[in-house]
């Protein structure tokens, strides 16, 4: 893969339009040609782009960490605070192994 991503719902708005067309003159084969493409497209897994994933995922952790440390008065909840930093990471760490992986 190149790195270039499709709109899979625009194409599938393109073949439809196209679809439409082939209808109003009455010409089948393709109208079926373009149901057999649409059917084809939308049983296909949908791509993306690990990185953006990856990086939300990392924005997503510090978000959280952040809000549960402002929001921890006590030196108790500062002890739990650091074990539940480890929990985001090591929740994030697999997240991101499943992303890497593509979703294996």
């Amino acid at each position: 893969m190149n790195g270039d991503l499709i709109s899979r719902s625009a194409m599938l708005r393109h073949f439809s339009d196209w679809q439409m067309e082939c209808s109003a003159v009455g010409s089948e084969r393709e109208y079926n040609l373009l149901d057999m493409a649409i059917k084809g497209i939308k049983n296909e897994p949908s791509a993306f782009d690990v990185q953006k994933i990856i990086q939300q995922l990392e924005e997503n952790k510090e978000n959280a960490i952040k809000a549960i440390e402002e929001n921890s008065p006590s030196e108790f909840h500062m002890i739990k605070i650091k074990d539940l930093k480890e929990l985001f990471e090591e929740y994030t760490r697999e997240q991101i192994e499943i992303v890497q992986k593509g979703g294996v």
